[in-house]
């Protein structure tokens, strides 16, 4: 296939998600491990009014933050009659092809579009990205939030962009927002790979440059303000100290 140009490219990836993916969503019936669940802790948040304390059949429900819950929310409440597909698309689908075009814009700064297209198509067709793209799962829109941290980092790091104050907050801005979609993941990962990289490349002085401690300072100040939102509801102590 020749792919002239990225324009190209993100119209064709586009294509294999809207003719194979979308189908696939409206043949599926809900997982009753995890999706039903998903039901009725987004239709307790409705009956509750209460958007920021999660509850399953009445017990405290910490284990996930609410961001991606209240796409499921806004889906129940507008739009009952299609909420299980359009919960798909937004919340797993649309993050997913998103994830794919920002990497395949990554990797088309580094390789010819062609071959950067080829990488992404072997993404696309990744088991696991097929997966998390095909159920509600909270990992398809952390993945948007890691490899937009990431991306950004590599175009600083390798200068294919000059390094500015803007990207380097958007950078640690991503991850503490990602945490607020499935917790710490979505700073451990990209952390782990900007560390790793700097070790093997012995240039770990470049987190100089990038701000580190001002970035910890962003994800606390996120984490901070969830927590403290949290506090301010009846029964948040609780909430955190189940954490």
């Amino acid at each position: 296939m020749n792919i002239k140009n990225k324009k190209q490219g993100i119209f064709i990836i586009g294509l294999i998600y809207l003719f194979i993916f979308i189908p696939i969503i409206f043949m599926r019936y809900p997982d009753i491990k995890n999706e039903f669940k998903y039901f009725i802790i987004s239709q307790d948040m409705i009956d509750r009014g209460n958007y920021l304390i999660l509850k399953y059949f009445g017990n405290l429900y910490p284990d996930k933050p609410p961001l991606y819950f209240w796409i499921l929310v806004f889906f129940k409440k507008y739009f009952i009659n299609l909420f299980y597909p359009l919960s798909l698309i937004f919340g797993s689908l649309v993050p997913s092809f998103l994830t794919n075009i920002i990497a395949f814009n990554l990797f088309s700064k580094f390789l010819e579009v062609k071959k950067a297209f080829l990488v992404s198509i072997t993404l696309v067709v990744f088991p696991y990205l097929i997966g998390t793209s095909s159920i509600l799962r909270m990992d398809s829109l952390m993945n948007v939030f890691i490899i937009s941290s990431l991306y950004l980092f590599y175009i600083m790091y390798f200068k294919v962009e000059k390094i500015t104050n803007l990207k380097i907050n958007f950078m640690y801005i991503f991850m503490g927002v990602g945490a607020l979609v499935k917790g710490g993941a979505a700073i451990a990962v990209p952390m782990v790979a900007i560390l790793t990289l700097l070790i093997f490349d012995k240039n770990i002085r470049f987190l100089k440059e990038i701000k580190l401690l001002r970035g910890l300072l962003i994800i606390v100040s996120i984490i901070s303000l969830w927590m403290i939102t949290l506090l301010l509801q009846t029964e948040g102590l609780e909430y955190i100290k189940l954490y």
